[in-house]
């Protein structure tokens, strides 16, 4: 297997995923639609969190930590490249819209988390990302070799034929968690 230099591949990897965020379907469409239905698909989240696990407080904070994940690149990339309303529609959530923004959603959730592992490993807190063994680096090895399109963690090359978008995205999360130890 070919060696891979850790720095050029990172580098290539955060241009692509940053170039999907930028081809989603939802910022081509107005502003005012494209914010409002994200901010729909937030909301949408912390009920479900509400009523999936009631009394939860845990389940409520989690939601709420994946929408502020989320909106730190979903809402500057809605105002730097969604077109502005030339007139004002009457604001409703319609699902041409709510579907693309859900995938907004899911995406820039998970780009925060691959994102949060880059900037330990620039600030050299992580090594290499983990090195050949590390959970970030198969992560983003995975992503960059097996991905066609969607969020981060889709459409992947699957390393023994079982993981699932879920277990790439605990791959990731348990990476924090251990430096977090």
């Amino acid at each position: 297997m070919k060696k891979r230099d850790a720095a050029t591949f990172a580098l290539k990897a955060r241009r692509e995923i940053a170039q999907e965020l930028r081809a989603l379907e939802v910022l081509s469409m107005p502003r005012s639609s494209a914010l409002l239905n994200y901010l729909t698909v937030l909301e949408a989240e912390s009920v479900k969190a509400a009523v999936s696990s009631p009394g939860s407080t845990v389940a409520t904070f989690g939601a709420h930590r994946q929408a502020v994940e989320s909106s730190t690149h979903a809402i500057p990339a809605i105002f730097e490249q969604c077109p502005q309303d030339r007139v004002l529609p009457i604001p409703t959530v319609i699902r041409e819209v709510f579907n693309p923004a859900y995938e907004l959603f899911a995406f820039t959730h998970n780009y925060d988390q691959v994102d949060y592992s880059f900037r330990l490993a620039d600030r050299g807190q992580m090594g290499n990302l983990g090195g050949p063994e590390g959970a970030a680096y198969n992560f983003l090895i995975r992503f960059a070799e097996g991905r066609s399109g969607g969020h981060p963690t889709a459409h992947h090359t699957p390393k023994n034929g079982t993981e699932s978008p879920e277990e790439l995205t605990e791959d990731l999360i348990s990476l924090v968690r251990a430096y977090l130890k």
